[in-house]
């Protein structure tokens, strides 16, 4: 929290924000993927008809390849994003 106020203090509003784009970026189509990976591994991987009925081993796998999936997407953003808020890159940079 001192953090933010700190910020705030030092380069106003703009400054909490820097980097949202980049969430954005990751959390909104890797979202998608994941809840449609998951959907399509349980289907048809896994040949299950609905969600209520489907073995645990087929759920904990179908969550288990989505995870991957929305993890492999959203890193390079999500480090983007790190390196925008240290400093250590400016967004006109990593375009």
């Amino acid at each position: 929290m001192f953090r933010i106020l700190k910020k705030y203090k030092l380069s106003g509003l703009r400054k909490i924000y820097t980097g949202l784009q980049y969430t954005m970026m990751k959390e909104a189509p890797g979202l998608a993927m994941y809840f449609g990976g998951f959907h399509v591994c349980m289907m048809d991987l896994f040949g299950e008809k609905d969600r209520e009925n489907a073995s645990i081993v087929s759920q904990v796998c179908s969550a288990f390849i989505a995870g991957l999936i929305y993890n492999l997407w959203g890193y390079p953003f999500d480090t983007m994003k790190t390196n925008v808020q240290s400093g250590k890159a400016t967004v006109k940079s990593l375009i």
